[in-house]
């Protein structure tokens, strides 16, 4: 092919391009041309197909103006050896399009920016193949220096056909690169790399070091098919230094690195940090199938997307399996069924590939993506290969990973100062009975069963211990601790539970010596992830004892993410600190994501009895905790206490403070003393505290029963002794009975510290014999309370019950409590004549749900704001924000369709919530068709709900479609103005009828029968009507004609004179009635039938149906008619007949009637005679005819002729008589003879 022939480059859609060329068009390329050596010596000849370079020296450079091989057609480079090589420029305008033979012993660069294509076809033996649309400038190729410097056009290299180098190096380097073929480098290299600038490193290991200096627009690299180095390594990378620019690339084919000849293969697939994409399906393989040891795949980049079914594989069947890294920045497992996130795997496919590699996920920080790994899906494996997960930040579990080989592994690791979570209900099972667990660095041992549980304080109570699976203890009662014995023995390693369990563990003692008590004793280590399900521990002494199901004295420890459920109990001649889940936290201690709820008993014969559902005593850190059993403390003769969470929480320690933060407590909390007692003190959440307590609630009733000198109620706390309450609630009824003196309150029953953003809501009751003071929020108050509200009732047996307060000698600011639910009109029952009330306000109940009444809080009526009160104007009293869960709701700015009921619109929210804590509905819509403003502000929720952040809408009510139909009509003509009769709707809705479409209106009609269009027309406020036309019909009147006809006198026709009267013809109308008839014959006769018909006319003859009689009856008389009669003269002939000539006058022309006449001569006397005449009519019509004729005429009668009138005379006569010659004129003479007449000669 000429180097004058243009074809377009392969840039900048270059893969579009490519595949677009015709491949007729490229196949006439049949060799290089123009080649012109511009560094070296060799030469260059052609013999044929074939075209031969010959390199002489160990560099050749040739500037060709194309180069290009036909199918068919061969290149050959004959080269000093297997390092020469030979750099092939192009300095033409067109790509290169190879579909021939490409041989070299050597390495043969080629080296064209408009693009490079291997086609169908093409086959490529070389030592070494760089094929480049990135440009190399002739200094560098001489030294040595392989930097591929390209100019932005994002020209693509393409191979379709089969490039083959073992022990060699396949290089394609350009803006764009695409294998659709065949690439085979065993034990060598294939490279395939997109970017502007790439540099290549001839190792003199015999690897290749590719690196991509600058990243191109679109850079892409992929692969269709197969690219095999077994023994070698295959790089695909798009991922540049400077890292800028969106990156791909793409696995859909085969890559194969097996280990051979013991030398394991590599792949990687690399994309850029800074918005690189690689996306990971097909097969890649570098496993050992037969010897050596598995290989190393790399898949990395900002976003790696492995394709649900991709099958990666490094194993080794007699040697070590090697390793998949996955290398982004956030990860995430998830179901398969699930869509992928911009970076993750298929727990399946993941799962799938775990048989055969061991895999690494391991993530860096790039842009916004912290470098998490989110584990949303179940992973599991049976093979003996270790899972690595390996976070720049955190790894949350979310959902269970799961290994059963015998030598499985999984390694957690985390960023500095970061961690890993597990998910409530979600466990790390390692069954196996080699597994290994390494988190951190930290290689942990593993515990797969109760014994070896019971034997850490042989094996070591400062090591590293997780639990393998879940552990059922059931079966066996302990009667010791089974870790952290003694008072000195305290645990003092990690231990992780891995969201494992053990249940049914039950302890008891009923002669107890030891101090503290639990599954663990005393802990100074991290005891995290586990939980303690059913079971219970019961105690029982002459000693004190500190119970906990987990933990008995957590003394500077680190409790997390821990449960417990079964029963705590203890009861000692001593003191007794139980709590559900530890007895006593202290010494810098903390307790963090926990919760118990069993139920949890303290009794002490002469000591101090302290109960919690969580915690006996606190003297340190608890947060995001709860408990919801029942606990109760009884004491005989010392004090007792009675927390929901935590019995006491003190500040006494030098080191600790005390402190509880995001927790609450739903259980029943009794305190039992005795008259031997001092205080008995109960607590929804805490019966005494020290410390400070923020964001907490209690829901439990408390209780104090016994006649101690000093019993304490409150709905959340009972003592306040100087510590602080911030942001808290209690709903629960606070009743303190019996004893001396009593004080109970719906939040604190006494109260010595501060008190701020509180409410309460529950009855405080005080009964006592001596002192009864009971208030809807304190008790009694010698502290500082501020911007506090109650809602309960206060009720004693003294009298000193106030809205707010029982008593008070301290400080009550911005403070109120609800007149018409307690039904107290003071806030404070009694104060000391140096106290003061303070700023405390009645409010009612509607004045509550006013956030005009706390214009001094910090309260906000919207969503979203970080004011510390929240109020659903109109709906609730203020709530604590805090204990809200922010939650964006939109009105749907949606339509619906009329259905005739009213629409309110619908909302959605942002994320899940649970539809009991919304209450009330939207406000504005409508029923009519129109567009509404729709506003949230009829949605609220409750304290343990939501802050609602609302987002205005509009709903739109469509018409709905409607048909309407002029009703059709028939009626018969009446002579007036006629129009149909209204319509009918089709497509109404909720029972609507035609009632509601009062702008519509139907028109048309008319006066005469005939067809009319009848139309409905209008419009309807909720309706797109369709107009459909109706007709009215107005038939035309029936009406009755009678015909008579007239007779006649017979005059040759059949036509009849006929007139009719009509019936029922609307008065006025213009109307004719035409009737004719015809004789059924026209001969006369009486009766005879006459055939009628009649027609309407005039200008409403048209309206009417005529129906008439078609026959009548009339008569045709005979005409009379006259005959003119005359007789022949005639010469005597001895007869007396005549011969009568007649006329007929007045018969009707064309008649078939004549006259017959007969006649005789009234005698033989010659000369003037009667001749009698009978006349008569004959032929067919003669009956119409009445004849009148003469009787007789006149004739004469000859008897002598002349001769002259002989002839005359013969001729007269008959023809029967002419039997005479005619006699001549002489001498005869007519003689008459008797009756004859005879002629006689005269001679």
């Amino acid at each position: 092919m000429s180097s004058s022939s243009k074809r377009p480059n392969f840039a900048p859609t270059a893969l579009a391009i490519a595949i677009s060329l015709s491949a007729a068009h490229l196949h006439a390329a049949d060799l290089p041309t123009g080649g012109n050596i511009v560094g070296g010596s060799g030469s260059i000849s052609q013999d044929g197909n074939s075209l031969n370079v010959q390199q002489n020296s160990d560099k050749l450079i040739t500037n060709w103006d194309s180069f290009d091989i036909g199918a068919g057609n061969t290149v050959n480079f004959h080269q000093p050896g297997s390092n020469s090589v030979a750099l092939n420029r192009v300095i033409g305008e067109d790509a290169s399009a190879i579909y021939g033979n490409l041989n070299a012993n050597g390495k043969v660069f080629l080296v064209n920016p408009n693009g490079v294509l291997f086609g169908e076809g093409a086959a490529v033996n070389v030592g070494a193949l760089v094929a480049s649309t990135l440009s190399l400038s002739d200094q560098d190729f001489n030294d040595g220096n392989y930097q591929f410097q390209g100019d932005g056009n994002n020209a693509a290299v393409i191979n379709r056909g089969s490039l083959k180098a073992d022990n060699g190096t396949v290089a394609l380097l350009g803006g764009q690169v695409s294998n659709q073929g065949i690439i085979q480098a065993n034990q060598g290299n294939v490279a395939l790399a997109a970017g502007d600038k790439v540099s290549l490193d001839f190792a003199g290991d015999g690897l290749l070091n590719v690196t991509v200096d600058e990243s191109a627009i679109d850079a892409l690299v992929e692969n269709h098919q197969l690219i095999r180095a077994n023994g070698g390594q295959v790089v695909m990378t798009a991922s540049a230094t400077d890292a800028l620019l969106q990156t791909v690339v793409n696995n859909t084919g085969i890559i194969e690195a097996q280990t051979l000849d013991n030398q394991s293969g590599t792949i990687v697939l690399k994309g850029g940090f800074n918005g690189g994409t690689v996306n990971v399906a097909g097969t890649l393989d570098a496993s050992a199938p037969d010897s050596g040891d598995g290989g190393f795949i790399d898949t990395s980049g900002a976003h790696v997307k492995i394709a649900d079914g991709t099958q990666v594989t490094t194993k080794a069947n007699n040697g070590t399996t090697g390793e998949w890294l996955i290398d982004p920045t956030d990860f995430y497992i998830t179901d398969s069924s699930d869509p992928q996130t911009d970076s993750g795997i298929g727990a399946a496919t993941l799962s799938a590939n775990l048989e055969d590699s061991n895999i690494t996920l391991a993530t860096i920080e790039a842009g916004t993506d912290a470098g998490d790994i989110h584990v949303d899906a179940a992973v599991s494996w049976n093979a003996n290969t270790t899972l690595s997960l390996k976070a720049h930040n955190d790894i949350h579990i979310n959902q269970g990973i799961t290994a059963t080989g015998t030598n499985a592994g999984l390694v957690l690791n985390t960023g500095a100062d970061k961690d890993y979570s597990i998910a409530s209900g979600v466990s790390v099972t390692l069954s196996g009975s080699n597994a290994a667990l390494n988190i951190n660095g930290t290689d942990y041992t593993l515990i797969h069963d109760m014994a070896a549980l019971d034997n850490i304080d042989t094996t070591g109570l400062g090591g590293a211990y997780a639990l393998a699976k879940n552990l059922d203890a059931s079966g066996t009662t302990y009667d010791h601790v089974l870790v952290g014995v003694g008072a000195t023995d305290a645990f003092t390693g990690t231990f992780a539970g891995l969201g494992h369990t053990v249940s049914d563990l039950t302890i008891e003692n009923t002669a107890a010596t030891t101090e503290y008590w639990g599954l663990f004793g005393q802990n100074q280590g991290t005891i995290r992830d586990i939980g303690l399900v059913g079971g219970g521990i019961t105690v029982e002494g002459n000693s004190g004892s500190v119970v906990g199901s987990l933990v008995g004295r957590n003394f500077s420890g680190t409790i997390s993410n821990a449960y417990a459920t079964g029963s705590v109990s203890a009861m000692n001649d001593d003191m007794a600190y139980v709590g559900g889940l530890v007895g006593v936290n202290t010494y810098k201690g903390t307790i963090s994501k926990a919760y118990a709820i069993g139920d949890v008993s303290a009794t002490s014969k002469s000591g101090y009895a302290k109960a919690g559902g969580l915690v006996g005593s606190n003297f340190a850190a608890i947060t995001n905790a709860y408990a919801t059993g029942n606990v109760s403390a009884i004491s005989n003769s010392g004090r007792s206490y009675a927390g929901g969470l935590v019995g006491t929480s003190y500040t006494t320690i030098p080191g600790n403070f005390a402190s509880i933060t995001n927790a609450y407590a739903t259980g029943a909390a009794t305190a039992n003393g005795s008259e031997n007692s001092y205080t008995t003190a109960a607590g929804g959440l805490v019966a005494e505290n020290g410390g400070s307590i923020n964001n907490a609630y209690a829901t439990g009733v408390a209780t104090t029963n016994g006649n101690s000198y000093r019993s304490l109620a409150g709905g959340l706390v009972a003592d306040n002794r100087d510590g602080t309450i911030n942001n808290a609630y209690a709903t629960g009824a606070a009743t303190a009975s019996d004893g001396e003196n009593s004080s109970a309150g719906g939040l604190v029953a006494e109260n010595t510290g501060a008190i701020t953003n509180v409410y309460a809501t529950g009855t405080a009751t005080a009964l006592a014999s001596l002192s009864s003071l009971a208030g809807g929020l304190a008790g009694e108050n010698w502290g500082s309370i501020s911007h506090a509200y109650s809602t309960g009732m206060a009720v004693t047996n003294k009298n000193q019950a106030g809205g707010f307060a029982g008593y008070n000698d301290g400080t009550i600011t911005e403070s109120y409590w609800d007149t018409d639910t307690s039904g107290l009109t003071t806030g404070s029952a009694s104060a000391p004549p140096t106290g003061t009330t303070g700023l405390v306000t009645g409010l009612t109940s509607n004045q509550l749900m006013n956030a005009a009444s706390f214009s001094a809080w910090d309260i906000n009526a919207q969503g979203g704001t970080d004011s510390i009160w929240r109020i659903y104007e109109g709906y609730t009293a203020p709530l604590l924000r805090s204990f809200l869960t922010t939650l964006e709701v939109n009105v749907d700015d949606s339509s619906v369709t009329y259905d005739g009921s009213s629409h309110q619109g619908s909302w959605s929210a942002t994320a899940e919530y649970d539809v009991n804590r919304i209450f009330g509905h939207l406000s504005g819509g409508g029923r009519n068709a129109g567009n509404y403003d729709i506003d949230m502000s009829g949605l609220h929720s409750n304290q343990q709900g939501y802050d609602l952040i609302t987002k205005d809408g509009t709903l739109t009510i469509n018409k709905a479609q409607a048909t309407v139909t002029a009703n059709s009509n028939t009626t018969t003509y009446d002579g007036t103005e006629q129009s149909g009769s209204g319509f009918t709707a089709t497509g109404l809705v909720n029972g609507e009828t035609e009632s509601v479409l009062t702008g519509v209106t139907t028109s048309g009609g008319g006066r005469n029968a005939g067809t009319y269009k009848l139309t409905a027309s209008g419009s309807a406020d909720n309706y797109e009507l369709t107009f459909v036309d109706g007709t009215l019909t107005i038939e035309r009147k029936a009406i009755t004609g009678n015909i008579s006809a007239d007779g006649k006198t017979y005059d040759g026709s059949t036509y009849a004179n006929t007139h009719g009267t009509l019936d029922d013809v609307i008065s006025g109308d213009d109307l004719q009635f035409n009737t004719t008839g015809a004789f059924a014959n026209k001969t006369a006769g009486d009766g005879k039938q006459v055939d009628v018909s009649g027609s309407l006319g005039g200008g409403d003859a048209g309206n009417y149906v005529l129906t008439t009689n078609s026959t009548t009856t009339a008569n045709i008389d005979h005409k009379t008619i006259t005959a003119d009669v005359r007789a022949l003269d005639k010469l005597f002939d001895g007869s007396l007949a005549a011969t009568l000539e007649g006329v007929l006058n007045g018969t009707i022309s064309g008649d078939e009637v004549a006259l017959q006449l007969s006649g005789l001569f009234a005698s033989l006397k010659p000369g003037e005679n009667r001749v009698l005449v009978d006349a008569e009519l004959i032929g067919a019509d003669a009956g119409n005819y009445r004849l009148i004729a003469p009787s007789e005429v006149i004739a004469r009668l000859q008897g002598f002729v002349q001769s002259a009138d002989y002839q005359s005379a013969i001729d007269s006569q008959p023809q029967e008589q002419r039997e005479l010659s005619a006699p001549s004129d002489t001498g005869y003479a007519l003689k008459i003879d008797t009756d004859a007449l005879r002629l006689s000669a005269a001679k």
